[in-house]
C-alpha cells in the first residue's frame, strides 16, 4: 500500500490555495462588506454561489490541518497547546494593534480600551472582522490534548462513546441558548459555530493522521482517474445539495496530492509563499472589510476593479504587509515560548 501523508510542503501548499480562495470569497460574496464607493451589481445574482464555492477548501481545510499536524507533534500536553495559543495571540495582536493605529490615524476610529480588549480576544470585530478564527483555534487547541488522552487510554468504541456524549451535551447547551434567544452572543458562537461545526474537522484531521487514513483512501479510490469523477460529484453535491465538509475536505486534499504540485516551479513557489504567510494575510485583509476601516482602505484594495485583479492585488498588499511584520513577530515569539519551558 502506498503511504500518503501531508508533509510540511503539501500543508503549506494547501494553505496557499486556501488563502487565495478565501480572499476571493471575502471580496465578492458579501455586498454588506462593501464601502459606499464599491459596487459589483453584475455579481449580485451570484454572491450566494461565490459564498458556497469551495468552503471545504478554506476554513474547513485549515481546521483539518490543525488536527492533522497536531498528531505528529511529540508533545500533546495542555502546556504545548497553551504555548501555541500564546504565540498565535501574539502574532494576531501585532497585526491588530497595527490596524487599530491605522484606523485611528486615517479613519477617525476612536480608541477605547474596552473595545480594544474585546478585539484582542475576538469578542468585538469592528477592526478585525475575520478574527472569529481566534476563538475557534483556542477551543480546538484545548480540545485536542483531551482527544489524544481519550484515544490513548480507552479502546476505540469507548473513546468514540465519550466524544459522542460530549457532542450531545454541547448540542443540548446550544438548544438551551436558542430557547433563551442568545444566538447573537459569543457563547452561542463558541458552542454552535466553533464546536459543533468546526471541531469535527479538527477531530477528523487528527484521526486521519493517527490511522493513516489517507493511504487507505488512496488505496481504495485514489489510484486511477475515476477519483477525479468522484471528487467532481462530491464537490457538485456540496455546491448544489448540502455542505459536507467531512466528505469533501479529505477528497480535496487527496485531489491536490494527486495533481503533482511541482508541475510549474514558479507557480508552486508563489503558492508556497502565500501558504507560509496565510495567517497574516487572513488578518491583514481585515483592513479592507472591517467596519472601522473599509470606507478609507477598501477603495485601495479594489483599485484594479476587475475581480481577478482585485484578488491578486489584495493578496499582494497583504503579503507585503506580512513580509514587513513577520520579522517583528519572530522577534517576540521566542520570548513568549520561553515562558512555557
Amino acid at each position: 500500500m502506498q503511504h500518503v501523508s501531508i508533509d510540511r510542503n503539501l500543508s503549506t501548499y494547501l494553505k496557499g490555495i486556501g488563502i487565495i480562495i478565501m480572499v476571493m470569497w471575502h471580496s465578492f460574496d458579501n455586498p454588506d462588506w462593501y464601502a459606499s464607493t464599491i459596487s459589483y451589481p453584475y455579481l449580485l445574482p451570484y454572491t450566494k454561489e461565490i459564498g458556497t464555492f469551495g468552503g471545504f477548501a478554506v476554513v474547513a481545510m485549515f481546521m483539518f490541518l490543525t488536527g492533522y499536524t497536531y498528531y505528529f507533534h511529540k508533545d500533546k500536553s495542555c502546556k504545548y497547546s497553551l504555548r501555541k495559543i500564546s504565540v498565535f495571540l501574539l502574532d494576531y495582536w501585532i497585526v491588530l494593534f497595527s490596524l487599530v493605529a491605522l484606523a485611528a490615524y486615517f479613519c477617525d476610529y476612536i480608541i477605547r480600551p474596552l473595545n480594544i480588549l474585546q478585539e484582542m480576544f475576538s469578542f468585538k470585530r469592528e477592526v478585525m472582522l475575520f478574527s472569529w478564527y481566534i476563538l475557534m483555534y483556542i477551543e480546538i487547541m484545548f480540545f485536542l490534548p483531551f482527544l489524544h488522552w481519550t484515544l490513548e487510554n480507552y479502546r476505540m468504541k469507548k473513546a468514540a462513546l465519550i466524544i459522542i456524549i460530549i457532542f450531545i451535551v454541547v448540542f443540548l447547551v446550544q438548544e438551551v441558548l436558542k430557547i433563551y434567544d442568545l444566538r447573537g452572543t459569543v457563547l452561542y458562537e463558541i458552542v454552535s459555530h466553533d464546536f459543533m461545526k468546526s471541531m469535527p474537522m479538527a477531530i477528523l484531521g487528527y484521526l486521519m493522521a493517527k490511522y493513516d487514513l489517507f493511504s487507505r483512501l488512496y488505496e481504495k479510490i485514489g489510484k486511477n482517474n475515476l477519483y477525479y469523477i468522484i471528487c467532481l460529484t462530491a464537490f457538485l453535491a456540496y455546491h448544489l445539495v448540502s455542505k459536507q465538509n467531512i466528505i469533501c475536505t479529505p477528497l480535496w486534499i487527496l485531489f491536490l496530492y494527486k495533481l503533482n504540485l511541482s508541475y510549474n516551479k514558479y507557480i508552486q513557489e508563489l503558492i508556497l509563499l502565500l501558504g507560509r504567510h496565510s495567517m497574516n494575510i487572513w488578518f491583514f485583509q481585515c483592513i479592507f472589510f472591517g467596519a472601522a476601516t473599509r470606507e478609507v482602505f477598501q477603495p485601495l484594495g479594489f483599485l484594479p476593479y476587475y475581480p481577478p485583479l482585485v484578488v491578486m492585488w489584495i493578496l499582494f498588499l497583504c503579503m507585503l504587509a506580512s513580509l514587513v511584520f513577520t520579522p517583528v513577530q519572530r522577534l517576540f515569539q521566542p520570548k513568549v515560548e520561553a515562558l512555557f519551558k
